[in-house]
């Protein structure tokens, strides 16, 4: 993670990392608790990538899922073993 990235980059990939999520693990959390319809798991997955490299800014869209989901540590119904679940 470059030190010259936005803060909030910074901020999605540190807690995606504590609790031992890929990208992949984030974005089924997303997907897995949202209320609205998302794009596809693969494209949804691109864009994640590009929010965490600090390319683009989440849209409104997509913020109250990801703080919901991946900050808060909602991920009991996501696959990926012990560590997804993982909770702060």
């Amino acid at each position: 993670m470059a030190e010259d990235q936005p803060a909030w980059a910074r901020r999605m990939y540190n807690e995606r990392q504590a609790r031992g999520w890929s990208q992949a693990d984030a974005v089924r959390a997303m997907r897995a608790h949202s209320a609205n319809e998302l794009p596809s798991a693969s494209s949804l997955l691109r864009q994640y990538k590009r929010w965490e490299a600090g390319e683009v800014t989440p849209k409104e869209f997509y913020q109250p899922n990801h703080r919901r989901d991946v900050r808060h540590g909602h991920a009991r119904d996501v696959p990926g073993g012990a560590q997804a679940r993982r909770r702060f």
